[in-house]
Parts: structure tokens; sequence; C-alpha cells
């Protein structure tokens, strides 16, 4: 017996055999993508630099080929989402495919910059998007915080 499986077919479809067997498709999970549809979801993640100055990476597709995506605007926001339009799921008894989402994640220094550095960064940045920080008023103490590592739950 043999069963024809057509580009695009969804998860959950039934296929039956001249012989009136019925065969149940299920998805297993890619280790790349996750699909929604025609399209599929990916995450990047990006250092601090390249989120602030611009990025591009080398993508493996979902047929392996290899393609170059990048955004040199800079200004990545973390949980940002990028879309290469064409270049998802192949669309099932459609010409075409859904579209790749890229999903942004950034990843901060472990050390904090200091010194010269620190001082570049200030000057550089100061004003963009209203991201200095507070001065507290005269007498007001700053608490120093802890760092923790926090599990998240599902």
């Amino acid at each position: 017996v043999s069963v024809r499986i057509l580009p695009g077919m969804a998860s959950g479809t039934q296929i039956q055999t001249d012989a009136g067997v019925v065969f149940q498709l299920a998805e297993r999970r890619h280790p790349r993508f996750e699909r929604d549809g025609d399209n599929l979801h990916m995450r990047i993640s990006l250092s601090l630099y390249e989120a602030l100055t611009g990025w591009r990476r080398p993508v493996r597709l979902l047929d392996e080929r290899r393609v170059w995506v990048g955004d040199e605007r800079g200004a990545a926001a973390p949980g940002a989402v990028r879309r290469l339009r064409g270049h998802g799921f192949p669309r099932y008894r459609q010409s075409g495919r859904g579209d790749l989402y890229l999903h942004l994640s950034i990843r901060f220094p472990e050390v904090a910059v200091s010194g010269e550095a620190a001082s570049a960064l200030r000057r550089a940045l100061k004003g963009s998007a209203q991201t200095a920080s507070p001065v507290a008023p005269a007498g007001e103490r700053v608490l120093k915080l802890e760092a923790v590592a926090v599990r998240e739950s599902r």
C-alpha cells in the first residue's frame, strides 16, 4: 500500500487508500521552525551591539537552502518580529509558500560596561528614546537590587 503525501498537507489530514485503509497525518516538532498554517516561525538571537547597529545572518530554510537575512536599520527591540515573504511552508494544492517570521531576542552582556566604554555609551545614547534614568531627588537614597535567576512558569 502506498500513500501519497503532498506538500503543505496539514497535521490531522486523513488519507484513504484504494484498499480502504485510512491514515491520519501527524507532524513532528521541527528543531528550527514552528508551523502556523502556511507560515513558519523561528527565533533569532542578536547581541546588543547588533540590535543597536544592524545585523545579518545566514538562515537555513525548510528545504535546507541557505539565504542571508538582516536588518541594517538597527534599533531592534526585544520581541520584535521580522517577516520574509514567500519563504514559509508550501501551500497545499496552491502555488507559492507562506511567510517566514523571525522572532528576535537580544543577548545582553554578562558583565556591566564600565569606565571609558560606559562613558562613550552614555554620550552616544544620551536622549535617545528617553533612555536616561531619572535622577533621585536630593536626600533620597537609591536602593541596590540583587540579581536572581527566575524560571518562567508555563
